[in-house]
């Protein structure tokens, strides 16, 4: 029986109702004992609908089952959550006896996360095991933002102490192979994530009637799946579109600045913000769909393209995560490149059948079972 000590910044985990909660709870089944310190202010843990036990002086707990519990670090600033994960991941190491020999620490990230577990890591003697999501050493990922060129720095230190690694696809494992030495790299497990197929009736209404035809996105609205780009080459493409709207699901910091581009595109009939949805709502809107279109800069891997394309729907994307392990190179499009997208997605609208993704590729990048992906999941953590 192992135990495993994870640190996170999903705060969604802190919602015993959430998707990402369940998830943890599965987790929680092939492990003797599942410890996650959350990263997260005190505010958002103050919530009637989470309910939190004394763990000590001034720290709480969260129990999401019989052996899964979850450590919010409360911190009173983002620049204390180093220090507070620090502090609670010490004490649980004590208070549970986790060591060398039944024990792992596994990290969200190479970055804040990935500088708690290593710390961690030596203080106790564990190993240590650094999930990789995102494509990190991607050009866009750095440029402009001076806190993700800190984060790559951080990364370059964290990754070549760990004993193994975990990444969410092969371009990520293909980068790390070509700008780091690494002597973990036969340790490296490519493990996509897994996702539930939703099923929705064939007969399912129509939810967007106004529009002939709907173009989907399903994002969070974040500078980096460059939504601007997208409402860009949708004003474009629609031009020779019959009575084609978007419909965009998602939220995010950046919902209110892309309104008023829509509205100054002169697209804002033909958009509709819908907000976050829960996944069989989002299920049904497919069924409502057309064509499927992201825009990311940068992916590590791409669920959204797996569930639109186990969905049927053609995809429209740009060339990041998986998306070239699901459609060849002329059906992709170079991040940023308005023209392209905009020809790309005109092209689907009128001939969906040269978008879709063959089911054999969507299997080469999924797995077929969650007993499947639990077990590659335990043996990525070598314990």
């Amino acid at each position: 029986m192992k135990k495993v000590l994870m640190i996170s910044t999903d705060r969604k985990i802190l919602d015993e109702m959430s998707s990402t909660a369940l998830r943890m709870r599965e987790y929680a089944e092939v492990f003797g004992e599942l410890h996650i310190v959350v990263m997260s202010k005190k505010s958002k843990v103050e919530s009637p609908k989470t309910e939190l036990s004394d763990f000590g002086t001034s720290d709480f707990k969260l129990k999401l089952s019989d052996n899964c519990f979850v450590y919010p670090t409360c911190s009173t600033s983002k620049y204390r959550y180093i220090f507070d994960a620090v502090r609670i991941g010490r004490r649980i190491a004590l208070d549970f006896k986790l060591s060398a020999s039944d024990s792992v620490v596994t990290t969200q990230d190479p970055f804040e996360t990935g500088i708690v577990g290593l710390s961690l890591a030596k203080k106790f003697s564990l190993k240590l095991n650094v999930q990789i999501h995102t494509d990190f050493l991607s050009p866009y990922f750095v440029h402009g933002s001076m806190l993700n060129k800190m984060r790559r720095h951080i990364a370059r230190y964290v990754l070549p102490r760990a004993t193994s690694i975990r990444v969410v696809s092969e371009r990520i494992r293909s980068s790390l192979a070509r700008d780091f030495r690494l002597s973990t790299f036969d340790s490296i497990t490519v493990l996509p994530l897994y996702s539930e197929v939703v099923h929705v009736p064939v007969e399912s209404s129509d939810r967007f009637p106004q529009f002939e035809k709907v173009v989907l996105m399903a994002s969070r609205l974040e500078p980096e799946k460059d939504i601007e780009t997208a409402l860009s080459a949708f004003a474009m493409a629609e031009k020779s579109s019959l009575n084609t709207g978007l419909v965009i699901v998602g939220s995010g910091s950046m919902e209110a600045s892309l309104s008023n581009l829509a509205q100054n595109l002169g697209i804002d009939k033909k958009v509709l913000f819908l907000g976050w949805r829960d996944a069989d709502d989002l299920a049904h809107i497919r069924a409502s769909s057309d064509v499927f279109l992201s825009t990311s800069l940068y992916e590590g891997y791409g669920l959204s393209l797996i569930e639109a394309s186990r969905a049927g729907l053609p995809i429209v994307s740009t060339d990041v995560g998986i998306a070239p392990e699901l459609l060849p190179s002329d059906k992709l499009a170079m991040p940023g490149d308005i023209d392209g997208i905009a020809s790309l997605l005109s092209e689907a609208i009128h001939h969906p059948e040269r978008f879709v993704v063959e089911p054999g590729f969507i299997s080469l990048v999924t797995y077929p079972s969650k007993d499947d992906f639990l077990s590659k999941l335990r043996q990525s953590l070598l314990i």
